[in-house]
């Protein structure tokens, strides 16, 4: 096996199957987030079936807030607008993490598709020809806290061993 390698384990998991659904509320009163009213909130219900080296089998459910007021600002496109456009972004990634292929850690796994994520991202801007880009919410969620988070705490090599570590799969105990 070459050298930092990750080491193939029962535990890894391989996705089998990915659904979404969207719920759409309306608040009693308008809250403010990020400087924006608003009336509404849609939130996204993902669904994933996984198998392990070993067969076993698991499905999970999460569930989030798609918070296009504050993961698509925009001056030039109204909320509906940057609310499609995060559906349409969710379409994709659903789509690209169905044909994963690959047995990992779920982080792991994520790591290999972010680049992905985020060319649907701009794919999607493109396609519904938005006057904005799409700001890359997803590669924002998935990397930049962690990435902020580790620079203050950790110098660059720290950081990069760090980052090694976790894509070894020697985190798990």
């Amino acid at each position: 096996m070459p050298k930092g390698a990750a080491k193939m384990k029962t535990t890894d998991i391989r996705i089998d199957e990915v659904s979404y659904a969207f719920e759409d509320f309306r608040y009693r009163t308008p809250i403010k987030f990020g400087g924006v009213a608003s009336d509404r909130v849609t939130i996204l219900n993902v669904e994933c079936a996984v198998h392990t080296r070993d067969g076993k089998r698991a499905r999970g459910f999460g569930s989030m807030p798609m918070g296009n007021i504050w993961s698509f600002p925009s001056k030039t496109l109204g909320y509906d607008q940057t609310l499609a456009a995060m559906k349409d972004v969710v379409e994709r990634v659903a789509a690209i993490t169905r044909a994963c292929p690959e047995f990992g850690h779920p982080i792991d796994l994520t790591w290999a598709m972010e680049h992905d994520y985020t060319r649907a991202a701009q794919a999607a801007s493109e396609a519904l020809g938005l006057a904005d880009q799409h700001p890359g919410a997803l590669h924002a969620c998935l990397r930049e806290p962690v990435r902020r988070r580790f620079a203050r705490r950790f110098r660059k090599g720290a950081r990069a061993q760090l980052l090694s570590h976790l894509r070894s799969g020697l985190h798990e105990s």
